[in-house]
């Protein structure tokens, strides 16, 4: 349930680019998370990874819980998504 979770939430977020979509070939499914080489070399593994699922999960705590505490979550959602960026996209970085 867990992967299939992570996978159907970041797939969103791959399409609104926050994520690379290559990405989604892993961070899904703890056994290839801690494979060397698929995410970008400037990027801390642990923390995107951390982050990454953080994200999913706040996604779906959103869909699921009650109206008084979306707007918590939605803007949990917001400050995980920057920071994400920042770490995926940082300034002054080239391609």
């Amino acid at each position: 349930f867990e992967s299939k979770m992570i996978q159907r939430e970041l797939g969103e977020e791959a399409k609104n680019g926050v994520i690379p979509t290559e990405h989604l070939e892993y961070l899904p499914f703890t056994s290839r998370r801690n494979r060397a080489g698929w995410y970008p070399p400037h990027v801390d593994r642990g923390r995107y990874v951390r982050l990454a699922t953080e994200l999913a999960f706040r996604k779906d705590q959103s869909r699921r819980c009650a109206s008084k505490d979306r707007e918590w979550y939605v803007a949990e959602i917001g400050v995980i998504r920057r920071k994400l960026s920042a770490l995926l996209y940082p300034t002054g970085l080239s391609a």
